[in-house]
């Protein structure tokens, strides 16, 4: 959970609390934190009623019906590409400043291609050696972050704690939910925890919530450090950082990156063979190769990419989880759970409608 949700919408953050502020952003961000760890139990709770191994779409369309599944047919794989194909730009971009370091200087979308190869290799050998790998990149991660928190905060100024622009509290919707959401790999907890739901339950809770803090302090770090400068890419954070530690940023990067990237990639290839019964060689060249030609064919505007995924593909998605939940304490026998959770549900399915509707109609960005 934390090797995928830590990744590529970190570096988003610290843009997002310069837009809006410290107050309003750190109330949305942990506001999001609560629905999303909500989403991902409601998710997991409808995949472990049953005995098949199923992916969003699959159990939408056993508790929704056949509109639920075509539309989620058709969201969940988009996200997770459009996410994988921002993963290879960034990853080969850390590649290529790493390697610079050493005196390798090699065009940027060769590195790209390599941190794709890497990628695929290890989506290749199948979900368990992809845990082996992410279990220990996460390791190196965290301690990568706590490394750049304690430089940040050497340099930050904490004045900017009152800074607000609440009239535009909701444009970082998407760059939040982005950053937090880790329903692709659901489904991966769900069966490495053997689909025991006490142990399933503790890591989505734990896994989440760690991830958003840590994620958090790292965002409101770096946005202290800027002293009010808009940072908005990696080259930004590496500037408001001491010389001696631009190192992290480029091996930071390329850690979260990473870890998203194998974990996503793994989830749509099971998503391709198990909710819809593509062969599995068929779900694994799509898996790897359309990313490619996303990367060919499409813009690199990172924080718009990441904030449209985030606020219609994620949100569609956490709609259709919301509306599972709320059809599943809707036939609750007991009274309490009843209406506490039909009312939680429909507080969610509000949350994830407000952040659609708000990026389809806002005429500014972050």
């Amino acid at each position: 959970m934390v090797g995928t949700i830590i990744g590529a919408g970190i570096f988003g953050l610290p843009a997002a609390f310069a837009r809006v502020g410290f107050i309003p952003g750190t109330l949305l961000f942990f506001g999001l934190a609560v629905a999303v760890t909500a989403t991902h139990l409601i998710l997991a709770e409808q995949m472990l009623a049953t005995g098949h191994i199923q992916r969003l779409a699959g159990v939408a369309r056993r508790g929704l019906g056949e509109f639920a599944f075509e539309v989620t047919s058709l969201t969940y794989p988009l996200g997770i590409l459009a996410a994988n194909y921002a993963y290879i730009i960034l990853g080969g971009e850390f590649l290529a400043v790493m390697a610079r370091g050493f005196g390798f200087d090699m065009p940027v979308p060769l590195w790209q291609i390599l941190f794709w190869v890497g990628g695929a290799v290890t989506v290749l050998f199948g979900l368990k050696h992809v845990a082996r790998v992410e279990s220990y990149a996460t390791a190196a991660l965290i301690l990568a972050i706590g490394i750049a928190l304690l430089v940040a905060w050497s340099v930050a100024d904490v004045r900017q704690v009152a800074t607000a622009t609440w009239r535009d509290w909701h444009l970082p919707f998407g760059v939040f939910l982005f950053s937090l959401s880790g329903m692709t790999v659901v489904g991966e907890v769900v069966d490495i925890a053997g689909r025991r739901r006490r142990e399933t339950y503790l890591a989505l809770t734990a896994g989440t919530l760690f991830s958003a803090v840590l994620s958090w302090a790292f965002g409101v770090s770096i946005f202290f450090a800027a002293h009010g400068y808009p940072v908005r890419d990696a080259a930004d954070i590496v500037s408001v950082l001491p010389s001696s530690a631009a190192w992290l940023v480029p091996l930071l990067g390329f850690l979260a990156v990473a870890t998203s990237y194998i974990t996503t990639a793994e989830d749509l290839r099971a998503t391709f063979e198990h909710d819809h019964k593509w062969k599995p060689y068929v779900a694994m060249a799509v898996t790897l190769l359309t990313p490619l030609v996303l990367l060919a064919v499409l813009s690199r505007n990172f924080i718009a990419t990441i904030g449209f995924i985030g606020s219609i593909f994620i949100g569609i998605n956490g709609l259709v989880i919301a509306a599972l939940g709320y059809k599943a304490m809707f036939r609750h026998r007991d009274y309490l759970r009843h209406v506490l959770g039909t009312a939680g549900c429909a507080l969610l399915i509000g949350v994830y409608v407000f952040g659609i509707l708000q990026k389809l109609l806002s005429r500014t960005s972050l």
